[in-house]
């Protein structure tokens, strides 16, 4: 059973066009995009239809599940991938999946609420940032969302309510998305609010108001993943329009908030050819301010998770050329003087980086970064001199 996700069983992603998959990382096929939808179905027709009922099954017989790529490339790198934390997290025993396969429950739901952010990261696009909408017409004359503007019926949760044990918020950026604060405040309201967990994706531009942190303390537990890409000319390369100087102080904030009730922070970012020399600098930066501004010292076996980007697929790392990929291994290798998890997570970075050879998309990374550095007026060498050159021969 070494395919099992418990998220087949227990688990569902609504992404702000209203599309519904198993997770957020789930590659669902074109034809069924439309199908799982909450403006033709249901959530729980969705979730007990053949489609998730094919998945269980195959999972059951341990087959690999072509949607679920990204964890099965994770794992294969040495990383321990999202389906292995969440059966660890809130799976259910196999055997008892088996009894449960023609009847599984919604306990835990991921809500990316719309489109609606304050952000435009260099490796976003406009399904879930409306501004990149206006960037991708010009680049490519077509966009990904078919609104620049779009939200989710999050109200279609509304009957599971009373079964659900866990919501992760992300969007957008669901800190600024108003439907948020109305689910936020309705789900503060139930009898069952003790006993639920709460989880947000952030993108460290907003500091929560008192009002809202107020709300959280009723809950059983709550998690923050910050969108944690870099410091100084790396963070404001990648979280364009923001400011480093302006997150750094939010993330202070986050790591504070330890101290006035009982939340979980996690370092969550996506590594790709924009920030992976970085990351050394960025876990450094993590762990002195953690011991400054949190409850607690900093434990090397906490919540660190970066990720491989793989999409777009021009600034993954398996684009860079072999001596680049040498040099940047080099370079991390070198100052990988971490413990526990952000040691692991270097060497998976490096792994992963090594794991293919796609530098034939160096001339789509080349055309993507020219336009985003002269439309922002920005230089992606500026935080990457290590890569100069990187275009010689194109």
């Amino acid at each position: 059973m070494n395919t099992w996700c418990s998220m087949a069983w227990m688990h569902q992603f609504i992404d702000p066009q209203g599309r519904v998959k198993p997770c957020c990382r789930f590659r669902m096929p074109k034809e069924v995009e439309t199908e799982n939808n909450l403006n033709n179905k249901s959530l729980e027709e969705i979730f007990k239809g053949d489609f998730m009922n094919d998945i269980r099954a195959n999972m059951l017989e341990g087959k690999r599940v072509p949607g679920c790529i990204r964890c099965y490339q994770e794992e294969d790198s040495g990383k321990k991938s999202l389906r292995e934390r969440y059966n660890v997290m809130g799976g259910l025993d196999p055997k008892d999946l088996i009894k449960d396969m023609n009847d599984p429950t919604i306990r835990w739901m991921e809500l990316a609420i719309g489109n609606d952010c304050n952000l435009a990261c260099r490796m976003c696009d406009s399904r879930y940032a409306w501004k990149w909408f206006d960037d991708e017409k010009e680049m490519y004359g077509n966009t990904w969302s078919k609104d620049k503007h779009t939200k989710s019926d999050i109200t279609s949760i509304d009957p599971f309510l009373d079964k659900i044990v866990h919501i992760k918020f992300t969007g957008g950026e669901p800190l600024i998305i108003p439907d948020h604060f109305k689910l936020l405040e309705k789900l503060s309201e139930q009898n069952t609010v003790g006993d639920m967990y709460l989880n947000y994706s952030t993108n460290l531009t907003i500091a929560p108001k008192q009002d809202t942190i107020n709300k959280w303390k009723k809950f059983k537990y709550i998690e923050f993943a910050l969108s944690f890409d870099g410091i100084g000319d790396t963070w404001n390369l990648v979280r364009y329009p923001s400011n480093w100087k302006k997150a750094e102080s939010v993330t202070q904030k986050f790591f504070e908030m330890t101290k006035e009730f009982d939340c979980r922070i996690g370092l969550r970012s996506t590594v790709s050819i924009n920030n992976i020399l970085n990351m050394p600098e960025s876990f450094t930066w993590w762990i002195e301010n953690w011991n400054k501004h949190a409850s607690t010292d900093f434990d090397p076996q906490q919540w660190i998770n970066p990720t491989h980007l793989t999409f777009p697929e021009q600034l993954s790392t398996t684009v860079l050329p072999l001596k680049y990929k040498d040099r940047v291994a080099e370079k991390l290798n070198k100052q990988n003087v971490f413990e526990g998890k952000m040691k692991d997570s270097i060497d998976a970075q490096i792994n992963y980086m090594y794991s293919k050879d796609d530098s034939h998309l160096l001339p789509e990374l080349k055309f993507y970064n020219e336009f985003l550095d002269k439309k922002r007026k920005q230089n992606f060498f500026t935080a990457n001199p290590e890569l100069e050159g990187i275009y010689d021969g194109l």
